[in-house]
């Protein structure tokens, strides 16, 4: 596999989480170019059905549609039912963990988000 070939979207309703997410993708050797960004999940319903996405990072907790359900809807999509998705949340508890791993997420990442958490993450996701 290629990861210079592939295409991510970054879901998050904070700008700064965005740019942090963002930055560890380049450092993790994604392309720029290759990463587009959405503010909240219907933006990111939007994005999938315009473009090829190959990996998608979300946030847990957002306005207008979290996480979660970006989650059912992503993987209702033709083409997207086994797309690495992965969450991004502050809540650990296992009551949420098994809530996401039954709705189909390929991973979460426990906020602050650290680059080697996430380099680690997408290896297995994209593996």
């Amino acid at each position: 596999m290629d990861k210079t070939q592939l295409k991510f979207l970054i879901v998050d309703d904070s700008s700064t989480m965005r740019r942090i997410i963002r930055h560890c993708l380049v450092q993790y050797g994604i392309p720029d170019a290759n990463i587009s960004e959405a503010a909240d999940g219907l933006a990111a319903l939007d994005r999938i059905g315009q473009s090829k996405i190959d990996c998608i990072l979300a946030d847990w907790n957002m306005p207008k549609c979290d996480g979660m359900e970006l989650l059912r809807r992503s993987r209702a999509v033709p083409g997207y039912e086994h797309t690495p998705f992965i969450l991004i949340t502050s809540e650990a508890g296992r009551d949420d963990v098994i809530l996401a791993i039954k709705a189909g997420v390929t991973d979460y990442i426990v906020k602050p988000i650290l680059y080697e958490a996430i380099s680690r993450k997408l290896d297995s996701a994209l593996r």
